[in-house]
């Protein structure tokens, strides 16, 4: 295949708006790539390499391996899961939901007008321009899945600290007397989502239309459920009108329930229980367990496996109801340790209602694939 140096330098041109320098770098150092310690040293470095005449093909092929990469990061990369199962004798099966939802997304006013051929991202005077608008990016039809990507762009308040030095307070005298000021900007931030019809997999559970939420935003927090509840509702509206706009009539079941996979991964010897929010039944304490570092087990851990003991062997036994759960895995082959979080509160344990999970530390379809047939193992 001849390497499009067009599409490679816009699929890196704003390539630091949702990966870290770190991680970009450090796929890089493994594709024999240059790198340096700021993004204009290092974009700048790639831009140089494509545009060459005299680039060497090895060095091509890996200019072509990245792409593939920031694809597969962008599709990935801490996502939230909702799953809607899918009865094939009732709907025809997810190839024919699959064929309906991409015939119906003319009828439901969904555009393709975004200027860059995915992976590339909005630059920074572009983003603006595609707020609370939907736009399809790409469909990746393979054997067992047909993957629709979407950008959404969402606003954000981002709070900033700024320093006041004696030479601003004299300028202002607002400031006056001040040391610092709290300012809110709004941001516009570019959201990759996926649609996922899947069928054929045996290995992730019966067929469904997956949605896969970014769950990125300004800052270094991640979407909270409430954030996520409202994108995925957006989401949830164009499937039934894309797909009932082609096939009137098919009714998209209620998403899955992931409360009691809490207990069924908990009870088992899957990945590392990395943090757990529980309430003791009969005692009617309310505890959040977190370990220092994702990798370690907290069912093995001396002080939560000892209080479990001491409460079961009780002179009135006691027991846990679990309503937040955390687990790690290390994976063979790759370097992910993907985090899977089913997101509870104190309420969930009147509802016993999650309706979705979040997949952290995933940069590649085959450990995010791990931790969500983990979670459908257990549900």
């Amino acid at each position: 295949m001849t390497f499009d140096a067009a599409a490679f330098l816009s699929a890196i041109e704003n390539v630091d708006k949702k990966i870290p320098l770190p991680e970009f770098c450090q796929k890089l150092r493994e594709l024999g790539l240059p790198l340096s310690n700021s993004w204009g040293k290092t974009i700048g470095g790639l831009q140089d390499i494509a545009k060459s005449k005299i680039t060497p093909a090895d060095i091509l092929g890996a200019l072509d391996t990245l792409v593939i990469w920031l694809s597969d990061y962008l599709i990935h990369y801490s996502k939230a899961v909702l799953v809607f199962p899918i009865n094939p004798k009732a709907t025809g099966g997810v190839p024919k939901l699959a064929a309906a939802f991409e015939a119906g997304l003319g009828a439901v006013h969904i555009l393709t007008d975004h200027p860059k051929v995915f992976p590339g991202l909005l630059s920074k005077t572009e983003v603006g321009g595609f707020t609370d608008r939907l736009v399809l990016r790409q469909i990746i039809k393979q054997s067992d899945h047909i993957s629709f990507i979407f950008t959404s762009v969402k606003l954000y308040q981002v709070r900033d600290i700024i320093p006041i030095s004696l030479d601003d307070g004299l300028a202002l005298q607002k400031l006056s007397g001040y040391t610092k000021v709290i300012a809110i900007k709004t941001v516009a931030h570019e959201h990759i989502d996926v649609v996922r019809f899947r069928h054929d997999s045996a290995a992730t559970g019966p067929e469904g239309i997956d949605l896969i939420i970014d769950v990125t935003k300004p800052g270094a927090s991640p979407l909270n459920s409430e954030e996520i509840t409202a994108r995925a509702a957006q989401y949830i509206a164009l499937i039934k009108g894309a797909i009932n706009a082609a096939n009137p009539g098919v009714q998209l079941p209620d998403q899955l329930n992931f409360f009691s996979a809490m207990k069924k991964i908990y009870d088992s010897t899957s990945g590392n229980v990395c943090e757990l929010s529980f309430t003791t039944t009969i005692g009617g304490s309310v505890k959040r367990d977190k370990m220092k570092k994702n990798t370690a087990d907290l069912r093995s851990e001396t002080w939560h496996a000892g209080g479990r003991l001491a409460i079961s062997n009780a002179a009135v036994p006691d027991t846990i109801d679990i309503y937040r759960l955390g687990v790690s895995w290390k994976i063979a082959a790759s370097k992910d340790e993907p985090i899977l979080t089913i997101p509870g509160r104190y309420r969930s344990l009147s509802t016993a209602q999650i309706d979705h999970a979040v997949v952290l530390g995933c940069t590649e379809r085959a450990s995010f694939d791990f931790a969500f047939s983990q979670l459908m193992a257990f549900c």
